[in-house]
C-alpha cells in the first residue's frame, strides 16, 4: 500500500538515481590507476552540521503541513456535522403545533434533506479545487425532485455554495411565513446559527486549498535538498574509502529518507486535492446522505 504513494515513488526514484551515480563513480575509481573520490579526505564535520540544519528545516515544514492537514480535517467534519444538525432541527421543528398535515410535513422534510445534501455536495466540490481531473461526482439525494429551473440555473453559477445556502435560508423563511415552522423565533434562530457556523468552517477549510505553503520557503528547501543530495554522494565515497561499495546503499538510504519526509509535507499541506492519503470527501458526502435519510424515517 505504501509503495503506491506518489511521494514514496518519487523519493525512491531520486534515491535510485543518486545511488546509481554513486555506483558509477565507485566503479570509475576502482578501474582507474589512481582513485580520485575515495582519496579526497573530506572532513565530515561540516556535512553533519548541514544535515542537522536540513533536518530541522524538514521537521518544521512537515510539522506545519501536519497541522494544516488536521485543521482541514476538523473544519470539513464540522461543516458536515453542522449541516446535519441544521437538517435535524428543521425536521423536528416541522412537528411543532397541530396545524400541519402529515403530507405537508413529509414534503417539507424531503425538501429540507435534499437542499442540505446539495449544499454539502457544493461545499465539498469547491474544496477539491478547480482542476477537472480532481473533480468527484458527489452523490446528491434525488436532486431531480427539486425545481428544474433552480437546478439548471445552478449549473452555470460560479458561486454555487453561496447560492444554495441562500436557497435554503429563503426556504426556511417561506415556511415560517406559511406557518409550517411555527416554533418561537429564538429557537428557530439556532438553525440559522448552525448554517452560518458551517459556512464559516467551509471558508476556513477552503483556505488550505487556496493558500499554499509559502513558495520561497519551498523553493529554498528544494534547492538545499538537491545540493545536499549531490554532496552526500561525494562525502559518502570519501568517508567509506576502505569499503568501496558501501557508499552505494548508504547514499540510497540517506537520500530516500530525507526526500520522503520532504515530499510527504507537500502531500499533507492540502488535505482536499484527491490524493491517496487525502481526506475521503466522497465518503463523507455519502455518510451525510445516510444520516439525512435516517432523519426522514423518524
Amino acid at each position: 500500500e505504501a509503495l503506491r504513494l506518489a511521494n514514496f515513488r518519487s523519493a525512491a526514484a531520486v534515491a535510485t538515481l543518486s545511488s546509481s551515480v554513486t555506483l558509477l563513480l565507485v566503479v570509475a575509481d576502482v578501474f582507474s590507476s589512481e582513485p580520485h573520490f575515495r582519496n579526497l579526505g573530506i572532513d565530515p564535520g561540516p556535512y553533519n552540521v548541514i544535515s542537522g540544519v536540513l533536518g530541522l528545516l524538514l521537521s518544521f515544514r512537515t510539522g506545519q503541513a501536519y497541522n494544516r492537514f488536521w485543521s482541514g480535517a476538523n473544519a470539513v467534519y464540522d461543516v458536515t456535522g453542522g449541516l446535519y444538525m441544521a437538517a435535524s432541527n428543521l425536521v423536528a421543528f416541522a412537528y411543532y403545533g397541530n396545524t400541519n398535515s402529515w403530507e405537508e410535513i413529509e414534503v417539507f422534510k424531503q425538501t429540507t434533506v435534499r437542499l442540505i445534501s446539495v449544499l454539502s455536495a457544493m461545499m465539498l466540490a469547491d474544496l477539491e479545487g478547480n482542476d477537472p481531473a480532481l473533480r468527484t461526482n458527489f452523490e446528491v439525494l434525488d436532486v431531480g425532485s427539486l425545481q428544474s429551473t433552480l437546478v439548471k440555473s445552478l449549473l452555470n453559477e460560479a458561486n454555487k455554495t453561496e447560492v444554495v445556502i441562500q436557497w435554503l435560508k429563503t426556504f426556511i423563511i417561506e415556511n415560517m411565513s406559511s406557518g409550517m415552522l411555527s416554533v418561537p423565533p429564538p429557537i428557530l434562530s439556532r438553525v440559522f446559527q448552525e448554517l452560518d457556523v458551517s459556512m464559516g468552517w467551509y471558508h476556513s477549510a477552503d483556505k488550505f486549498g487556496e493558500v499554499p505553503f509559502p513558495f520561497p520557503y519551498v523553493a529554498t528547501l528544494d534547492l538545499i535538498m538537491i545540493i545536499h543530495t549531490v554532496v552526500t554522494i561525494v562525502v559518502m565515497m570519501s568517508f567509506f574509502s576502505v569499503n568501496r561499495f558501501l557508499p552505494v546503499p548508504t547514499v540510497f538510504i540517506i537520500v530516500f529518507f530525507l526526500w520522503s519526509i520532504h515530499l510527504v509535507a507537500g502531500e499533507l499541506e492540502n488535505p482536499f486535492n484527491g490524493d491517496m492519503n487525502d481526506l475521503d470527501l466522497f465518503g463523507l458526502q455519502c455518510e451525510l446522505n445516510e444520516k439525512l435519510k435516517a432523519t426522514c424515517t423518524v
